[in-house]
């Protein structure tokens, strides 16, 4: 049933660009904008891991006599100084919000109906850009800009020529400036974020802290359900939480390869599209597969969803 409303979206997708070519440049923003949402939060969970570890070591410490020591020190020892590693880590989790925002950008400069549409659109991509520059700074440890200045100029260049009055052709020319100028820069940012997926020790990261995680809950569970005063009713709720956080420690690996997956799709949807505008293409079969795949991802993130909320 999954795949014949999948084929039926696809379809769906496929007709409605064909009346508004911009259409397709939007349903793959769109579809890249959802993509580096997900990866966002498994990021999120890495970077703030070791915290939860703290908070969760804390918590499982000082109870019952020994809580009276909780206090203002217990916190303050939480707080450490932000590592060279960690600084890498939290540049790679902004490039990825920044290859969002691109996308976010595109999406909005596509389905732009008047001047303030294209200005909020202008903004949030100039945000994007220099957002970039920052973060791969950052993570290449040199001064070097990712977009140089001619590279900037040339885009919002590209913007400004759209006019006071949206015209499809000029808006069509604007969005092929600004990918063709683009397209080397994304392929690099996906590059370091591939690298810093696949070697950052993300996977075994996540798995570490949902597996303390657990631990220490399952010993709280013991605890409680020890009690005389224990109901079944609550105990079975919480037997399902916890197997939810297990499936979670469980599928943390095949997040992180979906993660990679998603940006991998993303860097090759976006060539394609480049390729495509190249020739003045705006709605091609190759831009609806490269749409497709990007959809089939989130559509997998979404199967995998329960590994990012188990227990909450």
């Amino acid at each position: 049933m999954k795949k014949i409303i999948i084929g039926a979206l696809s379809v769906v997708i496929i007709s409605g660009c064909a009346s508004n070519p911009s259409n397709q440049v939007s349903a793959f923003a769109q579809s890249s904008h959802a993509i580096t949402e997900q990866v966002d939060a498994v990021l999120t969970e890495f970077n703030s891991a070791s915290l939860e570890r703290k908070f969760t070591s804390i918590a499982a410490n000082y109870k019952g006599d020994h809580a009276k020591k909780f206090n203002f020190d217990v916190l303050d020892a939480i707080n450490t100084a932000v590592t060279p590693a960690q600084q890498t880590q939290l540049a790679i989790y902004r490039a990825n919000q920044s290859l969002g925002q691109y996308a976010a950008a595109l999406a909005a400069l596509a389905n732009a109906d008047v001047q303030t549409d294209v200005d909020a659109a202008s903004t949030e991509l100039y945000g994007a850009l220099t957002s970039f520059n920052s973060q791969y700074q950052t993570i290449k440890g040199d001064d070097v800009e990712l977009f140089n200045q001619q590279e900037v100029a040339t885009i919002q260049a590209a913007i400004t020529a759209i006019g006071s009055e949206i015209v499809e052709q000029r808006r069509r020319k604007a969005i092929k400036s600004i990918i063709l100028a683009a397209k080397d820069n994304i392929n690099l940012v996906c590059d370091v974020i591939i690298s810093q997926l696949n070697s950052a020790g993300i996977a075994d990261g996540i798995a570490l802290s949902r597996k303390f995680i657990l631990a220490n809950q399952i010993k709280e569970y013991r605890v409680i359900s020890a009690k005389n005063s224990s109901k079944l009713i609550p105990r079975t709720k919480e037997v399902r939480r916890l197997w939810n956080l297990q499936q979670g420690m469980l599928n943390s690996t095949a997040l992180v390869e979906q993660s990679t997956k998603g940006i991998s799709e993303i860097k090759a949807a976006h060539a394609t599209l480049a390729d495509e505008v190249a020739n003045d293409e705006f709605s091609s079969i190759a831009i609806a597969n490269a749409i497709g795949r990007l959809q089939q991802i989130n559509n997998h993130f979404k199967d995998l969803e329960i590994s990012m909320t188990a227990g909450e």
